[in-house]
Protein backbone atom coordinates (compact mmCIF):
# COMPACT_ATOMS: atom_id res chain seq x y z
CA UNK A 1 0.00 0.00 0.00
CA UNK A 2 1.46 3.62 -0.57
CA UNK A 3 0.67 7.01 0.73
CA UNK A 4 -0.25 9.67 -1.02
CA UNK A 5 2.34 11.81 -2.05
CA UNK A 6 3.45 15.72 -0.94
CA UNK A 7 1.91 16.61 -4.31
CA UNK A 8 -1.28 14.38 -4.23
CA UNK A 9 -1.59 16.01 -0.96
CA UNK A 10 -1.53 19.53 -2.29
CA UNK A 11 -3.66 18.77 -5.05
CA UNK A 12 -6.57 17.36 -3.29
CA UNK A 13 -6.69 20.58 -0.98
CA UNK A 14 -6.05 23.28 -3.57
CA UNK A 15 -8.76 21.38 -5.55
CA UNK A 16 -10.94 19.31 -3.78
CA UNK A 17 -10.09 15.93 -5.45
CA UNK A 18 -7.76 13.55 -6.39
CA UNK A 19 -7.91 11.06 -9.08
CA UNK A 20 -6.20 7.62 -8.15
CA UNK A 21 -6.27 4.29 -10.81
CA UNK A 22 -6.26 0.80 -10.50
CA UNK A 23 -7.27 0.89 -6.65
CA UNK A 24 -10.90 -0.31 -6.52
CA UNK A 25 -11.09 -4.10 -5.87
CA UNK A 26 -11.80 -5.68 -9.78
CA UNK A 27 -14.08 -8.15 -8.66
CA UNK A 28 -15.88 -5.84 -6.47
CA UNK A 29 -16.25 -3.86 -9.14
CA UNK A 30 -17.54 -6.45 -11.46
CA UNK A 31 -20.57 -7.06 -8.52
CA UNK A 32 -21.50 -3.34 -9.04
CA UNK A 33 -21.21 -3.27 -12.40
CA UNK A 34 -23.89 -6.62 -12.53
CA UNK A 35 -25.50 -4.78 -10.11
CA UNK A 36 -26.31 -1.43 -11.87
CA UNK A 37 -27.50 -3.38 -15.15
CA UNK A 38 -29.90 -5.46 -13.09
CA UNK A 39 -31.55 -2.64 -12.28
CA UNK A 40 -31.35 -0.70 -15.63
CA UNK A 41 -34.32 -0.27 -17.37
CA UNK A 42 -34.79 -2.61 -20.08
CA UNK A 43 -34.33 -0.58 -22.95
CA UNK A 44 -30.57 0.03 -21.63
CA UNK A 45 -28.12 -2.64 -23.33
CA UNK A 46 -25.07 -3.06 -21.24
CA UNK A 47 -23.82 -3.85 -24.53
CA UNK A 48 -25.14 -1.15 -26.44
CA UNK A 49 -23.73 1.77 -25.72
CA UNK A 50 -25.84 3.59 -28.09
CA UNK A 51 -28.60 2.69 -25.82
CA UNK A 52 -27.21 4.68 -22.54
CA UNK A 53 -28.11 8.01 -23.99
CA UNK A 54 -31.02 9.91 -22.40
CA UNK A 55 -33.42 11.69 -21.04
CA UNK A 56 -35.57 8.79 -19.30
CA UNK A 57 -38.43 8.49 -20.65
CA UNK A 58 -41.80 9.08 -19.23
CA UNK A 59 -42.57 5.28 -17.95
CA UNK A 60 -38.46 4.30 -17.06
CA UNK A 61 -38.61 7.22 -14.52
CA UNK A 62 -38.40 6.36 -10.77
CA UNK A 63 -38.81 8.37 -7.78
CA UNK A 64 -37.70 5.26 -5.09
CA UNK A 65 -34.82 6.71 -3.07
CA UNK A 66 -33.05 3.72 -4.21
CA UNK A 67 -32.69 3.92 -8.43
CA UNK A 68 -34.25 7.58 -8.62
CA UNK A 69 -34.04 7.78 -12.41
CA UNK A 70 -35.44 11.19 -13.85
CA UNK A 71 -34.41 13.46 -17.18
CA UNK A 72 -30.67 12.72 -17.60
CA UNK A 73 -29.49 11.89 -14.05
CA UNK A 74 -29.88 8.34 -12.71
CA UNK A 75 -29.12 7.84 -8.58
CA UNK A 76 -28.92 3.58 -8.15
CA UNK A 77 -28.19 3.71 -4.22
CA UNK A 78 -30.00 0.20 -3.90
CA UNK A 79 -26.68 -1.21 -2.88
CA UNK A 80 -25.11 2.10 -0.75
CA UNK A 81 -25.61 -0.12 2.57
CA UNK A 82 -24.33 -3.26 1.37
CA UNK A 83 -20.98 -3.99 2.89
CA UNK A 84 -19.27 -4.84 -0.71
CA UNK A 85 -20.28 -1.94 -1.50
CA UNK A 86 -19.00 0.30 1.56
CA UNK A 87 -16.22 -1.53 1.39
CA UNK A 88 -15.48 -1.27 -2.43
CA UNK A 89 -15.82 2.89 -2.52
CA UNK A 90 -14.82 3.99 1.09
CA UNK A 91 -13.22 1.13 3.79
CA UNK A 92 -11.06 -0.30 1.41
CA UNK A 93 -7.62 -0.78 3.68
CA UNK A 94 -5.42 1.67 1.17
CA UNK A 95 -8.53 3.84 0.09
CA UNK A 96 -9.09 4.24 3.84
CA UNK A 97 -5.78 4.93 4.46
CA UNK A 98 -5.48 8.00 2.06
CA UNK A 99 -8.94 9.67 3.95
CA UNK A 100 -7.28 9.14 7.23
CA UNK A 101 -3.83 11.12 5.52
CA UNK A 102 -5.89 14.01 4.00
CA UNK A 103 -8.51 14.41 6.67
CA UNK A 104 -6.66 13.29 9.77
CA UNK A 105 -6.37 10.25 11.52
CA UNK A 106 -9.31 8.95 13.68
CA UNK A 107 -11.27 11.57 12.90
CA UNK A 108 -12.99 9.76 10.30
CA UNK A 109 -16.35 7.94 10.93
CA UNK A 110 -16.48 4.49 9.27
CA UNK A 111 -19.88 4.99 6.82
CA UNK A 112 -22.69 2.35 7.10
CA UNK A 113 -23.47 3.34 3.69
CA UNK A 114 -22.39 5.45 0.94
CA UNK A 115 -23.89 7.77 -1.86
CA UNK A 116 -24.56 4.79 -4.76
CA UNK A 117 -23.51 3.72 -8.02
Amino acid sequence: MSLLSNEEISFFKREGYLFKRGVMDPKLMAKARDALWAAAPPRLKRDDPNSWEGPFRADEEDDSPENRCSGYTWKFRAVSSEDWMVRLAATDKTIWTWIEQLLGEGKVVRPERIRGI
